[in-house]
This record gives structure tokens, C-alpha cells and sequence, in this order.
């Protein structure tokens, strides 16, 4: 049965009774497939594809299979920024209105500081009447928060916003030399030496990529159709392996691609998000576990088919890489699961992690 689920374990790995949990999943059918890789200390102790990438051709899963990362790709997206602004074609200070020259005049207060930290007060542009399936530009969805009141005043609190994350990957496009996704694929994904790292399309014959299922009255189904406009803004829109997160794990650690008080602006948590009982403290694009020159970094997502989770340690060299390609709630059973046999990399022993 392991040689059906495809499982991939490194001979110095002991830890079976992930393993046994992982295939579990997998037998019960509450996972389609699924993908962990754990480093403590800069030693890789576990690594293994479990499950099927493919269902319906029985496509076993493996560490090259390319995940959508939903907002796990927020991180990349704010490193495009800090791009611009050591380019000199932006400030973090500079209003939105700026760049989005329509903007209703209840928006001048916004900056990309606001954006970046999630406090901006913006309503969500994934509101009740979204249709992914609609393939209009996200300027057009942008468009459509202007008629809404802000949320509260701009830097006043947190509130994790995508609509936020969109305009700014929008604001790249603009001012950019290569637009946004030329940025993220000669600049970011490039720089990291990330090899399969693409921008999501449904369209698009994309090598290896892990199919993504929802779960309707029990049974697994093909997740539903994402148009490739909204599939590829600014707070979801990379497509990757483990392996080429391991790469930006190793980038972030080496501080390669922005100059050191970039990241350190980007690992700085927002005053705000560190306030109230239920405080997450947020970066710019990270969660923020400890902050410092070699902060622990982390960020989750979950979209229309997938469930991801990226952790670094920047100063002990930890990392934690989980993709599941299932949109279903079983992917907190993994992280239990895994945090079970890891609990190092789960210094705070929180699941409240940001989704989507």
C-alpha cells in the first residue's frame, strides 16, 4: 500500500508514525495527497510526498509536484515592492491614489506601508457576489471596492486584507520596468534559484502541477474553475514546489535579492497587529513569530483547491514546507500531525494561522 501512496522517505528519517498518520489521511480519503518537508538545525530530518497529485490518472505526489500557494505567495509579492522602492520608483509612504489615480478621496490617507501590513481599512474585494470564474482584469475588481466605506480608519488596526495585496501587485505592474509578473520571475523567483516557481494559470500546461480537489458530500471533486485574471493577483498568485521553497527558505536566510534594511522593514511587525488578546504580529507579507535580524517567519494559505504552510527560522535554520492539494479542512489534521512529531517548529503551539 505505501508504494500506492507514493511515499518518499529519506533513510535517515524515523519519525513512522507521521508517516502512518500522513498515509492515513491519505487511505481515509480525507487528504487527496499531500507534501512535508522539515529542517531543524540546517539538516533536513523528514521529506515525503504521500498521495496522488493526480487523482484521475493516479499521478503519485511528489517534492517536484508544483502547488498553488495562495497567500503564502504574499511574501513574494511585498519583495516586488521593496524592489520599486530601492529602485526609487516608489515610497512606502506614497498614497495608493498615487498609482490608482481614480481612487474615491477616502483613499488619500491609504500608503503601501498600510497596504504591506494589512491596515490599510480596505473592504475585501472577495466579497458575497465574487465569481472566480469571471476573467476581467483585477483593476475591475478594484474598481468595485471604490463605492464601499473604508473598514476603519487607515492605520488604525490590523485587518488582513487581500484587497490590499492585489492593488499591490497592481502598483508593480505600473512601475515596474518588467510589470509584476516579469518582476517575480527574472528578479524574485531567479534570484532565489527557484526552478519550477511559476505565476497561476489554469490555461497553461504547467509541468508537474499538483490538481487541486474540493470536497462535496464527502467525495473529492475537481476543484472549480479560477479564471486566469483573479487566479494571478498580487495576494495569491505563485505556483510552486517544495523544493523551490526550500530554495527561498535558503534566500531569505541569506538575505539575497533586497538590500538588509528591506527585510528587515518586511520582518518588522506592525504595531497594530501585535495589539488585542487574539494578535498576530504581521510583517510586511510574513507572520512574524520573533522578530530580529534572523526572525521566524511564516505565513499560511488557502484557496480554491489548495492549503499550504511555510515556516522559517532564519536564525536557526528551521524550516517547515506543507501543500495539500485540497481546499477541505483535513489540513489542519496534517499540521497536528505534524506538530506531533515536530513540536520545535511550532515554538508558540498556535494554529490560529491566517487562511486565504
Amino acid at each position: 500500500m505505501v508504494s500506492l501512496l507514493c511515499a518518499q522517505v529519506l533513510a535517515f528519517s524515523s519519525a513512522n508514525s507521521l508517516d502512518t498518520a500522513l498515509e492515513e489521511l491519505v487511505q481515509k480519503k480525507e487528504i487527496p495527497g499531500a507534501v512535508v518537508y522539515a529542517r531543524i538545525a540546517g539538516k533536513t530530518v523528514y521529506e515525503k510526498a504521500v498521495g496522488f497529485a493526480n487523482l484521475e490518472t493516479k499521478t503519485p505526489m511528489s517534492m517536484d509536484s508544483v502547488h498553488e500557494l495562495a497567500s503564502v505567495s504574499k511574501q513574494f509579492t511585498a519583495t516586488t515592492i521593496m524592489l520599486q522602492v530601492e529602485g526609487g520608483r516608489l515610497k512606502t509612504t506614497d498614497s495608493v491614489t498615487k498609482f490608482l489615480t481614480d481612487a474615491p478621496e477616502e483613499w488619500k490617507p491609504v500608503t503601501i506601508d498600510h497596504l504591506l501590513h494589512h491596515t490599510s481599512g480596505l473592504p475585501d474585494y472577495l466579497g458575497a457576489d465574487f465569481d472566480p470564474s469571471v476573467n476581467k482584469p483585477i483593476k475591475e475588481y478594484i474598481n468595485g471596492v471604490y463605492p464601499k466605506p473604508l473598514l476603519f480608519e487607515p492605520g488604525k488596526k490590523f485587518e488582513y486584507s487581500n484587497t490590499g495585496y492585489a492593488i499591490l501587485g497592481h502598483i508593480v505592474d505600473l512601475v515596474a520596468p518588467d510589470k509584476f509578473y516579469g518582476t517575480l520571475r527574472k528578479q524574485v523567483f531567479a534570484g532565489a534559484g527557484m526552478k519550477t516557481a511559476v505565476i497561476t494559470n489554469p490555461d497553461q500546461i504547467i509541468p508537474n502541477r499538483a490538481s487541486g480537489y474540493s470536497k462535496v458530500l464527502g467525495q473529492f471533486v475537481n476543484e472549480a474553475y479560477c479564471a486566469p485574471s483573479i487566479a494571478a493577483p498580487g495576494d495569491g498568485m505563485v505556483s510552486a514546489s517544495a523544493r523551490d521553497l526550500i530554495s527561498w527558505h535558503e534566500t531569505l536566510r541569506s538575505g539575497k535579492i533586497l538590500k538588509p534594511e528591506s527585510w528587515r522593514y518586511l520582518w518588522t511587525p506592525s504595531k497594530q497587529s501585535q495589539e488585542g488578546e487574539n494578535a498576530i504580529p504581521y510583517g510586511g507579507g510574513f507572520m512574524i513569530g520573533r522578530a530580529g535580524v534572523k526572525p521566524l517567519v511564516s505565513h499560511s494559505g488557502g484557496w480554491i483547491g489548495t492549503s499550504t504552510f511555510l515556516s522559517s527560522d532564519l536564525e536557526l535554520d528551521n524550516c517547515l514546507i506543507v501543500l495539500v492539494n485540497s481546499d477541505s479542512g483535513e489540513f489542519r489534521k496534517v499540521l497536528q500531525a505534524v506538530q506531533k512529531e515536530f513540536p520545535e517548529l511550532f515554538p508558540d503551539m498556535r494554529f490560529d494561522f491566517i487562511e486565504v
